[in-house]
């Protein structure tokens, strides 16, 4: 009954030593204290005379209970303030309010991530870099994980405020698919709500940040670097304060210290109204305490498992819509997608682009662990072409000599078996018929494993429970071809993009012969040759369109 059960609380002396171990055992972290702590409270909540019970909340909050657990859960252990967790986000696509996808504009991060790379390896100091997907999902995840620092990277945007006439501060994060999401204040401070005190400083690398930076400051972070909320920030002079910011506190420097040094530089080479644009907050606090206490570390290169996976070409474009959706469709619940196309339309960079993107987000925001790039083998013949480098992958050169084709083939489905993984296999032309077969038997051992298959063809591959989804792959969209050619062409670039951007909607035929031929190779859209026509155009070639232009206006 709850009476006895009262009776035998209030008659509680203590824990036997057994009892001590069982209840530690199932609670890690938790201390023999703290155990009495808990004790002594619930005792004094069940006493039979309400008198002797705490008369009020606060009364219940100023027990050594709360008092102890208060301190323990708010302090920093050393891992959790030398740690720098960077979102980045970079979303493929943003849905109109006509419910349809268009491409976003996307940034490169490869300089910041290299930026912050070196900074740490330069100090010599045990700190933990992360770079990881900006999704809500992941930025709950580290607010219940308390990291020191957290580096948002992505876009900053101003909307109007539909209740006002001011304008809203927004951060672009992405969903699972790719898509774009927009954060505000609103958002920011539900998702960090039950996290009190979630980091103790935030990195805000986005244009139009500062109302974004103070919801972060409501929201229990005690610092904050941001955007002023209507300014934007070139690139360089953001690069520039970052490698100054964080190569003074990674030394041990405060916040405060790192700030003035980092706008100093940035008014040095770029003006004091570009330094201007940088904010700390919250304002008048003297933010005179480090942030990190690393110990120093003997940098080692990065050894990680990962597989290799070939990058896309520099000059990679025209092609997120499509990436999106083959994003979404390999997290859905399918398993087998095919990329068909003529040869030289892009069907390997499209792959190795799906591919790169997903491997940046093997994080467990999506139903993947892992990615295996195959790329044919030309010297063998058949299904082998691909069974020999699959398996080189996944095993080394270990019995690469003993096994025949069946043998591989098992050996490679018994060991992915129980993986949730990604297997890409870029190029099977002329072979649909020999790999189906592998195929069936892969599907049937395996319940997790996904393939991605470039082709010129679709393998009309068919099983209980698993359907083609075929990816067509077209020419590029003239804007597209226009960018691709400008941007590869040695000279002039700049000049080139507007003015072929004129023949859009031109009379081809009114032009020049070379010029027609360019014109209509643009149009095509087939990166192959437009990249061929990009390396063999001279400044001459530019001249003369320049000229045929002007002559036909």
């Amino acid at each position: 009954s709850s009476a006895e059960e009262e009776r035998k609380l209030l008659q509680w002396k203590g824990l036997e030593r057994a009892d001590l171990r069982r209840v530690l055992a199932n609670c890690p972290g938790v201390t023999s204290a703290q155990i009495q702590d808990a004790r002594e409270l619930l005792s004094q909540c069940l006493m039979p005379n309400p008198c002797g019970r705490p008369q009020s909340m606060t009364e219940v909050l100023s027990t050594p209970f709360f008092h102890r657990a208060g301190r323990a859960s708010f302090s920093w252990t050393p891992a959790q303030r030398n740690a720098i967790r960077v979102l980045v986000s970079d979303p493929l696509v943003w849905m109109g309010q006509d419910g349809e996808f268009y491409p976003s504009n996307r940034l490169n991060f490869s300089r910041e991530k290299d930026l912050l790379t070196h900074c740490l390896k330069k100090s010599g100091k045990n700190v933990l870099l992360s770079f990881e997907a900006a999704t809500e999902t992941r930025l709950q995840e580290l607010a219940m994980e308390r990291c020191g620092i957290l580096h948002f990277s992505g876009h900053g945007v101003r909307l109007p405020n539909d209740e006002g006439d001011d304008y809203l501060n927004y951060l672009l994060f992405e969903d699972e698919s790719g898509c774009a999401q927009l954060l505000g204040t609103n958002g920011l401070q539900e998702i960090l709500e039950p996290y009190p005190k979630p980091f103790k400083f935030v990195f805000v690398s986005a244009c139009m940040s500062e109302q974004i930076g103070l919801a972060f400051v409501d929201s229990g972070v005690s610092q904050v670097v941001c955007c002023d909320k209507e300014s934007q920030i070139t690139d360089d002079a953001s690069a520039d304060f970052m490698r100054t910011f964080y190569g003074v506190i990674v030394a041990g420097g405060t916040v405060r210290a790192a700030f003035d040094s980092a706008k100093g530089i940035v008014a040095n080479k770029w003006g004091r109204v570009e330094s201007g644009k940088f904010l700390l907050l919250p304002h008048g606090k003297k933010h005179d305490l480090p942030l990190m206490d690393a110990i120093d570390l003997d940098w080692e290169e990065d050894c990680s498992s990962d597989r290799c996976i070939p990058r896309p070409p520099p000059h990679f474009c025209g092609r997120l819509l499509i990436m999106h959706q083959i994003v979404s469709a390999i997290i859905s619940r399918d398993r087998l997608f095919t990329i068909s196309g003529e040869p030289g339309i892009g069907r390997s960079s499209l792959a190795s682009a799906v591919s790169c993107y997903l491997q940046e987000r093997l994080n467990g925001t999506i139903n993947i662990d892992d990615i295996v790039y195959v790329q044919r083998d030309e010297a063998a013949v058949g299904s082998e072409s691909f069974l020999k480098p699959f398996h080189y992958q996944l095993f080394s050169d270990v019995a690469m000599q003993s096994d025949n084709e069946r043998g591989r083939a098992e050996k490679i489905c018994k060991f992915l078996k129980r993986t949730k993984m990604l297997v890409v296999f870029d190029g099977v032309d002329d072979i649909e018929a020999e790999m189906r077969g592998f195929l069936r038997t892969l599907f049937q051992e395996t319940s997790a494993v996904k393939v991605l298959i470039t082709s010129r063809q679709v393998t009309k591959f068919s099983s209980v429970g698993v359907t083609e989804k075929v990816f067509p792959l077209g020419p590029l969209d003239f804007a597209s071809s226009v960018h691709l050619f400008a941007t590869l062409c040695q000279c002039a670039h700049k000049t080139l993009g507007p003015l072929l951007h004129q023949f859009e909607s031109e009379n081809v035929g009114i032009v020049g012969r070379n010029s027609c031929s360019l014109i209509a190779s643009l149009k095509a859209g087939s990166p192959s040759v437009i990249v061929q026509e990009a390396q063999k155009f001279t400044k001459d070639d530019l001249d003369r369109l320049i000229c045929e232009l002007k002559n036909q206006k």
